[in-house]
């Protein structure tokens, strides 16, 4: 009798634990669904980082103590549809979407929805139908960043577009050596082509400005695009001084950002065969009509389908059409630069998923509740 009743007691304790363990097991994996970056560490042993071996020159590895990762990690796209991640493998990944957990230059330990796979900066290249990437340009803050930050970019934005587009890097500076230095880093990587802004704030003579350029192609052997924005640099130059710098071999052309449509008629015309990109956005249909090789422009982040469209329609004499797109374009601008230029940019890619951060001080580094309704208000309207 008394055996039977130890087995009458023991039904409900066992029932009990089985609703335990049933119940432990659908709060994790409901958490692993909702919070990737939380449900590990229930059942991952933290790793002594001190007990690490060191990696290996040229090996990349992810190594995140807290939750037990210790895996090889490959660079980019590849790498991250195989799935840089500690449990699951066939979870998620950005091509598919779904949760996944990526340790990666500029994103964060977070699930990613289902469906949101456009939304990744991955898919920004294709999505803004843009044919190179200019790093380090003005619209990246780049004379507010230290040499180091710079070259941090560098190496990210080459990392993630590998050779899928060309990459140009803006290595000017008001300091030769810091310009020299990122050029070689730059071209050290692999980037098609570097490209300086014309020395500022002093007023440096010509064959001041030339030995820069000069100096910068010699100490890297890479090619140089001239960043010529006056209204910024304070810095003129006519058609006899674009010809003196056309006669170093690696000048390929100029990044051509100002409003003289006449000095840039005569460029074209004096010298054929060296390139112009137009550099103001909201003046696409004459800098096209006017023979420019292509265009590097800010908004071209949000705006770069349009962009496109109003080069190509250009080129194909569709001058109303290209109006259209372009007034629509200048309509998007101007809301833009009234709402602040970077700042504006920026929220306008958070609000298509890409986390662009924030301005670097003395810009105002944080939206205000007025301007972050206004970045809506044009995202809804013209994106």
């Amino acid at each position: 009798m008394l055996s039977i009743k130890q087995k009458k007691h023991r039904r409900p304790y066992a029932i009990f634990a089985v609703a335990i363990c049933l119940i432990s097991t659908g709060v994790y994996f409901m958490m692993l669904t909702l919070s990737p970056s939380v449900a590990p560490l229930i059942f991952t042993k933290p790793i002594d980082a001190k007990s690490l071996p060191k990696a290996k020159i040229g090996e990349n590895r992810i190594v995140i103590p807290r939750i037990g990762v210790n895996i090889h990690y490959d660079k980019g796209r590849t790498a991250l549809d195989r799935g840089a991640e500690w449990r699951q493998p066939d979870h998620g990944n950005p091509k598919d979407g779904g949760n996944f957990i990526i340790a990666a230059h500029r994103f964060s330990i977070q699930p990613t929805p289902q469906g949101t796979v456009e939304k990744s900066p991955f898919y920004n290249i294709d999505k803004m139908k843009i044919d190179g990437l200019y790093v380090g340009g003005s619209t990246g803050e780049n004379f507010m960043l230290s040499t180091e930050e710079k070259k941090q970019i560098f190496r990210i934005a080459k990392d993630e577009a590998k050779d899928q587009v060309a990459l140009i890097a803006q290595v000017g500076s008001v300091n030769l050596h810091e310009a020299v230095e990122l050029g070689k880093y730059a071209t050290e990587l692999g980037y098609d082509s570097l490209s300086a802004v014309t020395p500022f704030y002093y007023k440096f003579s010509f064959p001041e400005i030339k030995h820069y350029y000069d100096t910068i192609i010699a100490e890297t052997g890479n090619n140089m695009i001239v960043y010529s924005i006056p209204f910024l640099t304070g810095v003129n130059m006519g058609i006899e001084q674009f010809g003196e710098l056309y006669k170093n071999p690696k000048v390929l052309g100029v990044k051509f950002t100002a409003g003289d449509f006449y000095l840039l008629e005569r460029l074209k015309k004096a010298y054929p065969n060296h390139l112009i990109w137009a550099g103001f956005d909201e003046m696409m249909v004459p800098a096209v009509s006017l023979g420019v090789d292509g265009a590097i422009g800010s908004t071209f982040n949000v705006n770069g389908v349009r962009a496109r469209q109003i080069f190509e329609l250009t080129k194909q004499g569709k001058l109303a059409d290209a109006l259209q797109v372009q007034h629509v374009t200048n309509d998007l601008i101007e809301g833009i630069l009234a709402n602040g230029l970077y700042l504006t940019i920026k929220e306008l890619l958070k609000l298509d998923g890409v986390d662009a951060g924030y301005c670097r001080e003395p810009m105002t580094a944080k939206a205000t509740p007025e301007q972050l309704a206004k970045a809506k208000e044009l995202k809804a309207k013209y994106l």
